[in-house]
């Protein structure tokens, strides 16, 4: 997700992360989770799926990842 609308959520929760420069390291942190397993996976075992397209296209994403997944549509 956009890390800027990542921001933008949590800013607003009431449980929210404190700052928003430690919310961009978290977000920072996790993106580079997602692109370290992507290296370490490969695309046989790892796919990525943007929320933006996710909400934009849900039958579209959903029709592309599920034949990923083993699974019919």
């Amino acid at each position: 997700r956009d890390g800027r609308a990542v921001a933008a959520s949590l800013k607003a929760l009431p449980w929210r992360y404190h700052g928003i420069g430690k919310i961009c390291r978290l977000w920072v942190g996790k993106v580079g989770q997602g692109l370290a397993a992507e290296l370490f996976f490969g695309p046989e075992r790892c796919v990525r799926v943007r929320y933006e397209d996710l909400v934009a296209d849900p039958v579209g994403v959903l029709a592309q990842l599920t034949p990923f997944l083993g699974l019919s549509y």
